[in-house]
Protein backbone atom coordinates (compact mmCIF):
# COMPACT_ATOMS: atom_id res chain seq x y z
CA UNK A 1 0.00 0.00 0.00
CA UNK A 2 0.80 3.53 -0.60
CA UNK A 3 0.62 6.29 0.86
CA UNK A 4 1.31 9.96 0.30
CA UNK A 5 2.94 11.93 2.34
CA UNK A 6 0.46 14.49 4.45
CA UNK A 7 -1.97 11.33 4.09
CA UNK A 8 -3.35 9.61 6.85
CA UNK A 9 -3.12 5.56 6.45
CA UNK A 10 -6.57 3.97 7.21
CA UNK A 11 -3.83 0.30 7.92
CA UNK A 12 -6.62 -1.67 6.33
CA UNK A 13 -3.59 -4.09 5.09
CA UNK A 14 -3.39 -4.93 9.11
CA UNK A 15 -5.73 -7.20 11.54
CA UNK A 16 -6.89 -4.81 14.17
CA UNK A 17 -7.00 -6.73 17.30
CA UNK A 18 -7.65 -6.30 21.11
CA UNK A 19 -4.89 -8.04 23.16
CA UNK A 20 -5.24 -7.89 27.23
CA UNK A 21 -2.18 -8.56 29.03
CA UNK A 22 -2.58 -8.56 33.16
CA UNK A 23 -6.05 -6.78 32.46
CA UNK A 24 -4.66 -4.48 30.71
CA UNK A 25 -6.68 -4.43 26.51
CA UNK A 26 -4.43 -2.16 24.18
CA UNK A 27 -5.06 -2.37 20.14
CA UNK A 28 -2.50 -3.99 18.45
CA UNK A 29 -1.76 -4.23 14.52
CA UNK A 30 -0.85 -7.41 13.36
CA UNK A 31 0.46 -8.34 9.58
CA UNK A 32 2.72 -10.92 7.88
CA UNK A 33 3.75 -14.84 8.47
CA UNK A 34 6.79 -15.82 10.10
CA UNK A 35 8.63 -15.28 13.23
CA UNK A 36 7.17 -12.59 15.28
CA UNK A 37 8.43 -8.99 15.56
CA UNK A 38 7.18 -6.24 17.70
CA UNK A 39 7.65 -2.91 16.29
CA UNK A 40 6.80 0.20 18.57
CA UNK A 41 5.94 3.59 17.53
CA UNK A 42 7.55 6.99 17.85
CA UNK A 43 5.49 9.79 18.80
CA UNK A 44 2.93 10.94 18.34
CA UNK A 45 2.13 7.30 17.48
CA UNK A 46 1.00 5.09 14.44
CA UNK A 47 2.00 7.47 11.93
CA UNK A 48 1.78 6.52 8.02
CA UNK A 49 5.90 6.64 8.59
CA UNK A 50 5.76 3.83 11.12
CA UNK A 51 3.20 1.71 9.06
CA UNK A 52 5.46 1.76 6.08
CA UNK A 53 8.22 0.34 8.37
CA UNK A 54 5.97 -2.20 9.57
CA UNK A 55 5.40 -3.13 5.68
CA UNK A 56 8.40 -3.57 5.13
CA UNK A 57 9.12 -5.86 8.04
CA UNK A 58 6.42 -7.82 6.80
CA UNK A 59 7.36 -8.43 3.20
CA UNK A 60 10.77 -9.09 4.63
CA UNK A 61 9.07 -12.50 6.07
CA UNK A 62 8.23 -11.31 9.36
CA UNK A 63 4.81 -11.16 11.44
CA UNK A 64 4.61 -7.55 12.68
CA UNK A 65 2.91 -6.93 15.41
CA UNK A 66 2.27 -3.15 15.75
CA UNK A 67 0.86 -1.76 19.78
CA UNK A 68 -1.15 1.48 19.47
CA UNK A 69 0.59 3.13 22.68
CA UNK A 70 -1.02 6.72 21.89
CA UNK A 71 -1.90 9.11 19.49
CA UNK A 72 -4.06 8.11 16.88
CA UNK A 73 -3.98 5.70 14.60
CA UNK A 74 -2.63 6.05 11.09
CA UNK A 75 -2.94 9.93 11.48
CA UNK A 76 -0.38 11.97 9.52
CA UNK A 77 1.16 13.75 12.45
CA UNK A 78 0.36 17.43 12.10
CA UNK A 79 1.58 20.12 14.66
CA UNK A 80 -1.29 21.10 17.34
CA UNK A 81 -2.56 17.54 17.75
CA UNK A 82 1.00 16.32 17.71
CA UNK A 83 2.34 18.66 20.58
CA UNK A 84 -0.97 17.52 22.98
CA UNK A 85 -0.08 13.57 23.09
CA UNK A 86 3.50 14.20 23.48
CA UNK A 87 2.51 16.59 26.40
CA UNK A 88 0.33 14.24 27.68
CA UNK A 89 2.63 11.29 27.33
CA UNK A 90 5.00 13.43 29.91
CA UNK A 91 2.79 12.72 32.38
CA UNK A 92 1.35 9.39 31.80
CA UNK A 93 1.79 7.04 34.21
CA UNK A 94 2.75 4.44 31.74
CA UNK A 95 5.61 6.18 30.76
CA UNK A 96 8.46 7.64 33.18
CA UNK A 97 10.09 10.26 30.41
CA UNK A 98 12.68 11.69 32.96
CA UNK A 99 16.00 10.46 34.56
CA UNK A 100 15.17 8.52 37.46
CA UNK A 101 11.78 7.38 37.19
CA UNK A 102 13.33 3.74 36.20
CA UNK A 103 11.49 1.08 33.98
CA UNK A 104 8.36 2.45 32.29
CA UNK A 105 5.36 0.36 33.36
CA UNK A 106 3.98 -0.16 29.97
CA UNK A 107 7.23 -2.07 29.62
CA UNK A 108 5.47 -5.18 31.55
CA UNK A 109 2.63 -5.13 28.62
CA UNK A 110 4.76 -5.06 26.07
CA UNK A 111 6.84 -8.01 27.23
CA UNK A 112 3.14 -10.06 27.70
CA UNK A 113 2.83 -8.94 24.09
CA UNK A 114 6.07 -10.63 23.11
CA UNK A 115 5.07 -14.06 25.09
CA UNK A 116 1.58 -14.03 23.32
CA UNK A 117 3.40 -13.49 19.55
CA UNK A 118 6.00 -15.91 20.79
CA UNK A 119 3.33 -18.62 20.93
CA UNK A 120 1.22 -17.49 18.14
CA UNK A 121 4.18 -17.46 15.66
CA UNK A 122 6.77 -19.80 16.95
CA UNK A 123 10.35 -19.21 15.42
CA UNK A 124 13.50 -19.20 17.77
CA UNK A 125 11.91 -16.18 19.49
CA UNK A 126 10.55 -12.53 19.26
CA UNK A 127 12.33 -9.07 17.74
CA UNK A 128 11.69 -5.41 19.39
CA UNK A 129 11.88 -2.54 17.68
CA UNK A 130 11.45 0.85 19.59
CA UNK A 131 12.00 3.85 17.72
CA UNK A 132 12.48 7.22 19.70
CA UNK A 133 10.15 7.55 22.29
CA UNK A 134 9.93 3.86 22.84
CA UNK A 135 13.49 3.16 22.01
CA UNK A 136 14.19 2.17 25.31
CA UNK A 137 11.33 0.07 25.55
CA UNK A 138 13.10 -2.39 23.19
CA UNK A 139 16.44 -2.54 25.66
CA UNK A 140 13.98 -3.63 28.94
CA UNK A 141 11.86 -5.94 26.82
CA UNK A 142 14.91 -8.16 26.44
CA UNK A 143 14.02 -9.73 29.82
CA UNK A 144 11.81 -11.45 28.71
CA UNK A 145 13.12 -14.71 27.48
CA UNK A 146 11.10 -14.38 24.30
CA UNK A 147 12.85 -11.48 22.84
CA UNK A 148 15.86 -12.32 20.90
CA UNK A 149 16.37 -9.47 18.98
CA UNK A 150 16.19 -6.43 20.76
CA UNK A 151 17.00 -2.89 18.47
CA UNK A 152 16.81 0.35 20.76
CA UNK A 153 16.31 2.97 17.73
CA UNK A 154 17.25 6.29 17.88
CA UNK A 155 16.65 5.84 22.16
CA UNK A 156 15.24 9.16 23.33
CA UNK A 157 14.09 8.38 27.09
CA UNK A 158 14.85 10.01 29.55
CA UNK A 159 13.64 13.25 27.65
CA UNK A 160 16.32 15.53 30.71
CA UNK A 161 18.94 13.62 30.07
CA UNK A 162 20.76 13.16 26.67
CA UNK A 163 23.52 10.37 27.93
CA UNK A 164 20.65 8.17 30.21
CA UNK A 165 19.15 5.36 29.75
CA UNK A 166 15.32 4.81 30.80
CA UNK A 167 15.44 1.99 33.07
CA UNK A 168 15.42 0.73 36.79
CA UNK A 169 18.72 -0.14 38.31
CA UNK A 170 17.01 -3.93 39.30
CA UNK A 171 16.29 -4.49 34.97
CA UNK A 172 19.82 -3.16 34.57
CA UNK A 173 21.47 -5.78 36.78
CA UNK A 174 18.81 -8.96 35.68
CA UNK A 175 19.49 -7.83 31.42
CA UNK A 176 23.38 -7.87 31.97
CA UNK A 177 22.94 -10.89 33.92
CA UNK A 178 21.03 -12.11 30.70
CA UNK A 179 23.37 -10.71 27.95
CA UNK A 180 26.29 -12.97 30.08
CA UNK A 181 24.71 -15.97 30.04
CA UNK A 182 22.91 -15.87 27.13
CA UNK A 183 24.89 -13.58 24.70
CA UNK A 184 22.11 -11.57 24.04
CA UNK A 185 23.13 -8.93 21.17
CA UNK A 186 21.65 -5.83 21.18
CA UNK A 187 21.21 -3.41 18.36
CA UNK A 188 21.63 0.26 19.35
CA UNK A 189 22.36 3.12 16.72
CA UNK A 190 22.41 6.41 18.59
CA UNK A 191 21.33 9.88 17.14
CA UNK A 192 23.25 11.73 20.08
CA UNK A 193 26.19 11.32 22.35
CA UNK A 194 26.28 11.85 26.14
CA UNK A 195 26.59 15.35 25.97
CA UNK A 196 23.69 15.51 23.31
CA UNK A 197 25.93 16.07 20.24
CA UNK A 198 24.56 14.44 16.95
CA UNK A 199 26.27 11.18 16.60
CA UNK A 200 28.26 11.92 12.68
CA UNK A 201 26.14 10.13 10.38
CA UNK A 202 22.88 9.75 12.33
CA UNK A 203 19.63 10.91 10.97
CA UNK A 204 16.40 10.80 13.61
CA UNK A 205 13.23 11.55 12.36
CA UNK A 206 11.40 15.30 12.14
CA UNK A 207 9.16 13.38 14.46
CA UNK A 208 11.60 12.00 16.98
CA UNK A 209 13.54 15.89 17.52
CA UNK A 210 10.00 17.29 18.00
CA UNK A 211 9.59 15.14 20.66
CA UNK A 212 11.93 16.91 22.43
CA UNK A 213 11.29 20.78 21.16
CA UNK A 214 7.96 19.84 22.90
CA UNK A 215 9.52 18.06 26.14
CA UNK A 216 11.97 20.92 26.72
CA UNK A 217 10.13 22.68 29.16
CA UNK A 218 9.11 19.30 30.91
CA UNK A 219 10.30 18.63 34.57
CA UNK A 220 9.29 15.72 37.09
CA UNK A 221 10.09 16.43 40.93
CA UNK A 222 11.87 14.27 42.83
CA UNK A 223 16.02 13.34 43.30
CA UNK A 224 17.21 11.13 40.26
CA UNK A 225 19.19 8.41 39.78
CA UNK A 226 20.12 7.74 36.10
CA UNK A 227 21.83 4.83 34.11
CA UNK A 228 23.89 6.53 31.54
CA UNK A 229 23.90 5.52 27.78
CA UNK A 230 27.71 5.56 27.55
CA UNK A 231 27.98 1.66 27.88
CA UNK A 232 25.58 0.94 24.95
CA UNK A 233 27.12 0.08 21.91
CA UNK A 234 25.88 -0.43 17.88
CA UNK A 235 26.16 -3.90 18.99
CA UNK A 236 25.63 -4.82 22.80
CA UNK A 237 23.64 -3.69 26.08
CA UNK A 238 25.45 -2.02 29.07
CA UNK A 239 26.92 -4.91 30.84
CA UNK A 240 27.01 -4.56 35.27
CA UNK A 241 30.73 -3.77 35.16
CA UNK A 242 30.73 -0.40 32.55
CA UNK A 243 27.02 1.14 34.33
CA UNK A 244 27.80 4.78 35.74
CA UNK A 245 24.86 6.10 38.09
CA UNK A 246 24.94 9.75 38.65
CA UNK A 247 22.52 11.62 41.18
CA UNK A 248 20.96 15.06 40.35
CA UNK A 249 18.22 17.20 41.55
CA UNK A 250 15.84 18.40 39.49
CA UNK A 251 13.11 20.94 39.35
CA UNK A 252 9.13 21.17 39.41
CA UNK A 253 7.45 22.26 36.61
CA UNK A 254 3.96 21.22 34.66
CA UNK A 255 4.83 19.83 31.42
CA UNK A 256 3.55 22.01 29.05
CA UNK A 257 5.09 24.15 26.27
CA UNK A 258 6.51 27.39 27.75
CA UNK A 259 5.05 29.52 24.54
CA UNK A 260 2.64 29.32 22.56
CA UNK A 261 4.58 28.31 19.42
CA UNK A 262 4.39 24.70 17.93
CA UNK A 263 7.37 22.26 17.38
CA UNK A 264 8.81 21.21 14.24
CA UNK A 265 6.17 18.65 13.05
CA UNK A 266 5.01 18.42 9.88
CA UNK A 267 2.33 20.56 8.62
CA UNK A 268 0.73 18.41 6.30
CA UNK A 269 2.23 20.21 2.94
CA UNK A 270 2.89 17.41 0.20
CA UNK A 271 0.89 15.39 -1.41
CA UNK A 272 -1.89 15.38 -3.77
CA UNK A 273 -4.91 16.10 -1.16
CA UNK A 274 -4.61 18.57 1.72
CA UNK A 275 -5.22 16.81 4.77
CA UNK A 276 -7.59 18.07 7.30
CA UNK A 277 -5.89 21.80 9.56
CA UNK A 278 -6.59 21.54 13.22
CA UNK A 279 -8.74 24.25 14.06
CA UNK A 280 -6.67 26.60 16.29
CA UNK A 281 -8.58 28.61 18.32
CA UNK A 282 -7.70 31.38 20.67
CA UNK A 283 -8.33 29.27 23.90
CA UNK A 284 -8.51 30.52 27.29
CA UNK A 285 -5.53 29.86 29.62
CA UNK A 286 -7.63 27.69 31.68
CA UNK A 287 -8.74 25.46 29.37
CA UNK A 288 -5.27 24.27 28.95
CA UNK A 289 -4.93 22.80 32.31
CA UNK A 290 -6.17 19.57 31.28
CA UNK A 291 -2.63 18.88 30.61
CA UNK A 292 -2.40 18.59 34.96
CA UNK A 293 -5.28 15.92 35.78
CA UNK A 294 -4.90 12.56 34.94
CA UNK A 295 -4.45 11.16 30.74
CA UNK A 296 -7.23 8.77 31.07
CA UNK A 297 -9.33 11.97 31.76
CA UNK A 298 -7.80 14.41 29.96
CA UNK A 299 -7.43 12.16 26.63
CA UNK A 300 -10.99 11.28 26.90
CA UNK A 301 -13.15 12.30 24.08
CA UNK A 302 -16.63 10.94 22.55
CA UNK A 303 -15.94 9.91 18.95
CA UNK A 304 -18.49 9.92 16.34
CA UNK A 305 -17.44 7.28 14.64
CA UNK A 306 -16.57 3.86 15.19
CA UNK A 307 -14.27 1.01 13.68
CA UNK A 308 -16.87 -1.52 13.21
CA UNK A 309 -13.65 -4.48 12.99
CA UNK A 310 -13.04 -3.12 16.53
CA UNK A 311 -14.34 -5.90 18.67
CA UNK A 312 -15.09 -5.59 22.74
CA UNK A 313 -14.29 -9.37 24.02
CA UNK A 314 -15.89 -11.24 26.74
CA UNK A 315 -12.59 -10.26 28.76
CA UNK A 316 -12.62 -6.97 27.73
CA UNK A 317 -16.40 -6.41 28.63
CA UNK A 318 -16.27 -8.17 32.25
CA UNK A 319 -13.75 -5.78 33.15
CA UNK A 320 -15.65 -2.93 31.71
CA UNK A 321 -18.78 -4.19 34.36
CA UNK A 322 -16.20 -4.94 37.08
CA UNK A 323 -14.99 -1.85 36.94
CA UNK A 324 -18.90 0.02 36.85
CA UNK A 325 -19.33 -2.47 40.13
CA UNK A 326 -16.62 -1.11 42.32
CA UNK A 327 -18.51 2.55 41.85
CA UNK A 328 -19.59 4.56 45.09
CA UNK A 329 -23.54 4.87 45.60
CA UNK A 330 -25.46 5.91 48.37
CA UNK A 331 -26.04 3.51 51.59
CA UNK A 332 -23.79 0.95 48.91
CA UNK A 333 -27.55 0.32 47.63
CA UNK A 334 -25.47 -0.03 43.68
CA UNK A 335 -28.70 0.55 42.14
CA UNK A 336 -28.02 0.02 38.39
CA UNK A 337 -27.52 -2.79 35.92
CA UNK A 338 -27.10 -3.16 32.37
CA UNK A 339 -27.39 -4.95 29.43
CA UNK A 340 -24.51 -5.05 26.90
CA UNK A 341 -25.05 -6.16 23.59
CA UNK A 342 -22.86 -7.06 20.77
CA UNK A 343 -22.79 -7.47 17.07
CA UNK A 344 -24.41 -10.63 16.21
CA UNK A 345 -25.76 -11.39 18.93
CA UNK A 346 -29.33 -11.18 18.99
CA UNK A 347 -30.14 -8.35 21.41
CA UNK A 348 -28.51 -6.36 19.34
CA UNK A 349 -30.47 -5.63 16.59
CA UNK A 350 -33.39 -5.73 18.99
CA UNK A 351 -31.59 -2.46 20.01
CA UNK A 352 -30.28 -0.97 17.45
CA UNK A 353 -33.88 -0.92 15.54
CA UNK A 354 -34.82 1.82 18.44
CA UNK A 355 -32.42 4.39 18.18
CA UNK A 356 -32.78 7.96 16.78
CA UNK A 357 -31.33 8.67 13.31
CA UNK A 358 -28.76 10.74 15.21
CA UNK A 359 -26.82 7.81 16.98
CA UNK A 360 -28.25 5.38 14.62
CA UNK A 361 -25.18 6.70 12.34
CA UNK A 362 -22.36 5.60 14.38
CA UNK A 363 -23.75 3.37 17.40
CA UNK A 364 -24.37 0.45 15.06
CA UNK A 365 -20.70 0.41 14.37
CA UNK A 366 -19.30 0.19 17.91
CA UNK A 367 -18.44 -3.11 19.20
CA UNK A 368 -20.65 -2.97 22.35
CA UNK A 369 -23.88 -1.25 23.16
CA UNK A 370 -24.69 -0.54 26.71
CA UNK A 371 -28.35 -0.09 28.22
CA UNK A 372 -27.80 1.55 31.53
CA UNK A 373 -30.80 1.17 33.47
CA UNK A 374 -31.47 2.20 37.15
CA UNK A 375 -33.79 1.17 40.27
CA UNK A 376 -35.59 4.11 41.78
CA UNK A 377 -37.29 1.89 44.49
CA UNK A 378 -35.51 1.39 47.91
CA UNK A 379 -36.16 -2.13 49.23
CA UNK A 380 -37.54 -2.15 52.83
CA UNK A 381 -38.82 1.47 52.63
CA UNK A 382 -41.28 3.28 52.09
CA UNK A 383 -39.58 5.16 49.33
CA UNK A 384 -40.76 4.28 45.72
CA UNK A 385 -38.53 7.50 44.04
CA UNK A 386 -34.71 7.41 45.21
CA UNK A 387 -33.42 10.82 44.54
CA UNK A 388 -29.80 9.15 44.32
CA UNK A 389 -30.20 6.23 42.10
CA UNK A 390 -30.05 8.23 38.88
CA UNK A 391 -26.70 9.75 40.42
CA UNK A 392 -25.46 6.65 41.09
CA UNK A 393 -26.07 4.96 37.91
CA UNK A 394 -23.82 8.08 36.32
CA UNK A 395 -21.28 7.31 38.80
CA UNK A 396 -20.84 3.71 37.69
CA UNK A 397 -20.98 4.51 34.09
CA UNK A 398 -18.28 7.27 34.78
CA UNK A 399 -16.42 4.39 36.27
CA UNK A 400 -17.12 2.18 33.13
CA UNK A 401 -16.13 4.73 30.63
CA UNK A 402 -12.51 5.29 31.94
CA UNK A 403 -12.06 1.80 32.46
CA UNK A 404 -12.48 1.74 29.00
CA UNK A 405 -10.37 4.42 27.92
CA UNK A 406 -7.50 2.64 30.37
CA UNK A 407 -8.02 -0.29 27.76
CA UNK A 408 -7.55 1.78 24.51
CA UNK A 409 -11.20 1.98 24.08
CA UNK A 410 -13.78 5.07 23.43
CA UNK A 411 -17.04 5.56 24.52
CA UNK A 412 -20.00 7.41 23.91
CA UNK A 413 -22.91 8.06 26.22
CA UNK A 414 -26.44 9.06 24.77
CA UNK A 415 -29.54 9.54 24.84
CA UNK A 416 -31.06 9.90 21.29
CA UNK A 417 -33.58 6.47 21.13
CA UNK A 418 -37.17 5.61 21.83
CA UNK A 419 -36.96 5.42 25.50
CA UNK A 420 -40.36 4.29 25.37
CA UNK A 421 -40.22 1.52 22.61
CA UNK A 422 -36.96 0.51 23.89
CA UNK A 423 -38.50 -0.44 27.17
CA UNK A 424 -41.29 -2.10 25.77
CA UNK A 425 -39.09 -4.22 23.91
CA UNK A 426 -37.08 -5.03 26.93
CA UNK A 427 -39.82 -4.82 29.56
CA UNK A 428 -37.26 -4.95 32.36
CA UNK A 429 -38.89 -5.86 35.78
CA UNK A 430 -40.73 -3.06 38.21
CA UNK A 431 -38.72 -0.34 39.64
CA UNK A 432 -36.16 -0.60 36.84
CA UNK A 433 -35.69 2.05 34.32
CA UNK A 434 -33.88 2.84 31.49
CA UNK A 435 -32.01 5.77 31.83
CA UNK A 436 -29.22 6.01 28.97
CA UNK A 437 -26.94 4.00 26.67
CA UNK A 438 -23.28 4.10 26.14
CA UNK A 439 -21.52 2.85 22.68
CA UNK A 440 -18.06 1.25 23.63
CA UNK A 441 -15.29 0.38 20.65
CA UNK A 442 -12.29 1.32 18.58
CA UNK A 443 -12.64 5.12 17.71
CA UNK A 444 -12.42 5.48 14.19
CA UNK A 445 -12.12 9.57 14.28
CA UNK A 446 -9.46 11.69 15.71
CA UNK A 447 -10.11 13.80 19.24
CA UNK A 448 -10.90 17.61 18.74
CA UNK A 449 -7.87 19.94 18.79
CA UNK A 450 -9.61 21.86 21.38
CA UNK A 451 -11.89 20.73 24.10
CA UNK A 452 -13.99 23.61 25.07
CA UNK A 453 -15.37 23.22 29.30
CA UNK A 454 -16.89 26.21 31.57
CA UNK A 455 -13.74 27.61 33.54
CA UNK A 456 -12.85 26.11 37.17
CA UNK A 457 -14.61 29.51 38.28
CA UNK A 458 -17.72 29.69 36.29
CA UNK A 459 -18.03 26.20 37.87
CA UNK A 460 -18.02 27.48 41.38
CA UNK A 461 -19.80 30.75 40.58
CA UNK A 462 -22.99 29.76 37.61
CA UNK A 463 -25.54 28.73 40.48
CA UNK A 464 -25.07 32.20 42.42
CA UNK A 465 -25.14 35.00 39.81
CA UNK A 466 -27.81 37.29 39.72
Amino acid sequence: MTTMRGQSDPLDDFSRRAVGVDDVSKTVYVAGSGPAVILMPEMPGISPDVARLARWVRDAGFSVYMPSLFGVDGAYPLAEAAESVVRRACVSAEFRAFAGGGTSPVVSWLRGLARIAHAERGGPGVGAVGLCFTGNFALTMALEPAVIAPVVNHPSLPLDDAGGLEIGDEDAAALAERIGRDGLKVLAPASRTTSGAPVSGSRPTEHCSAVHSTAASCRPTRRTRTLRRSSVTSSAAPTASSRHISSTRTVTRPCRPATRSSPSWPTGSGGNESPRQPVVRDVPHDLERSDRIHPLLANRFSPYKFDPSGLVDDHALELLLEAARWSPSAGNSQPWAFLPVRPGEPDHERVLRHLAPSSARWAGDAGLLVVALTRRHVDGSRIVYSEFADYDLGQAVAHLSIQAQAMGLASHQFRAFDLDALAGELRPNPGWSIVSMIAVGQAADEPPVVRERRSTADLRAAPWRP
